[in-house]
């Protein structure tokens, strides 16, 4: 009987011990589907399937009280928005309100695909089940992406150039502006036009290498411009200075012919004329185009003449304004 006794006296006190020590149950990795403790949250935004930007876009859901940290997962199937299938998954945390608003920025996408789905849950301070799976859609969003000018080119005044750039779901109308201080300030050159993807531009007498081209929807948004400057550069010219008009050379005196140029070859012919311009004679048939030229008056009087200057490649080319005189 003392052997019984003491028997039960035993046993009785092992299951004090266990009763006052159990086991700690092992606790699953908080991103296993195992872990399932606490409430799963309520999705609230976007409704499903709902259109979103991917540039940036807001995931709300109802908060759990007292939640630290939330797991959101976003995947391209609805049957696979687990850890090895997302194509976004982070961790949140911080001190919640009501209402979890996440943003995300930039949301990369594949564009063969629409739908994408999303879910959440409790992952501190104890897992939680997962939400209902809910989907977003991406759709083709407006956009306008300037092809020309885009940096780099050098258009000469009074030249005409094209404007080109590729758009999507616009208004259907678009303005184009220019800039030729790097964006500070914008002219317009058409304030409305077709949205072709095309516009013939004649260049403006505005020399610059800071230019930049801006399309925009008319209804504001979407808009785009020149990835980097382009140069709107003055066109090849000479400007005859001297003599221009109502001078009186004297036979056999030494005279500076005078100009000013752009863009030339390096040379340029020089003539006169007796006749207002019916004949041309050589001062000299290629000098260096410098600016300047000195030349003895030729026994040819006259209050008919004039002196050209032309690139020896044929253009530019400039006279006298008005007739000079030469006399005896």
């Amino acid at each position: 009987m003392k052997k019984y006794f003491l028997f039960v006296f035993l046993l009785l006190l092992f299951a004090a011990g266990c009763s006052k020590n159990p086991a700690e149950p092992v606790r699953d990795n908080p991103y296993d589907e195992g872990a399932m403790l606490s409430a799963a949250p309520l999705l609230m935004a976007p409704n499903n399937e709902q259109d979103v930007n991917p540039d940036q876009f807001v995931l709300s859901w109802g908060n759990v009280s007292n939640t630290e940290a939330y797991a959101l997962w976003i995947s391209a199937s609805d049957s696979t928005v687990q850890k090895q299938n997302t194509m976004f998954d982070t961790l949140i945390t911080g001190i919640f309100q009501e209402i979890v608003n996440y943003t995300i920025n930039k949301f990369t996408y594949v564009d063969t695909i629409i739908n994408y789905y999303w879910r959440v849950r409790v992952v501190e301070p104890d897992s939680g089940r997962w939400s209902a799976v809910r989907a977003f859609r991406i759709t083709e969003q407006p956009a306008i992406t300037v092809t020309a000018p885009n940096g780099g080119e050098n258009w000469e005044v009074g030249s005409t150039q094209s404007i080109a750039w590729t758009s999507n779901k616009t208004s259907g109308n678009v303005k184009i502006e220019y800039s030729s201080d790097n964006g500070t300030s914008w002219s317009d050159i058409i304030a409305s036009t077709t949205d072709d993807g095309g516009h013939s531009w004649v260049i403006p007498d505005v020399p610059s290498t800071q230019c930049l081209v801006k399309v925009s929807d008319t209804d504001v948004d979407p808009t785009d411009e020149s990835d980097a400057v382009f140069t709107i550069s003055q066109q090849p010219f000479i400007s005859v200075a001297a003599p221009n008009g109502g001078e009186d050379w004297e036979v056999g005196s030494a005279q500076s012919i005078t100009w000013t140029s752009n863009k030339t070859s390096g040379n340029v012919k020089i003539e006169y004329s007796s006749d207002n311009g019916t004949s041309w004679s050589d001062i000299i048939a290629s000098t260096t185009d410098d600016g300047g030229h000195s030349w003895v008056i030729p026994d040819v009087p006259s209050t008919q003449c004039l002196v050209k200057v032309s690139d020896t490649d044929g253009d530019p080319i400039d006279e006298s304004d008005v007739v000079f005189k030469i006399y005896k």
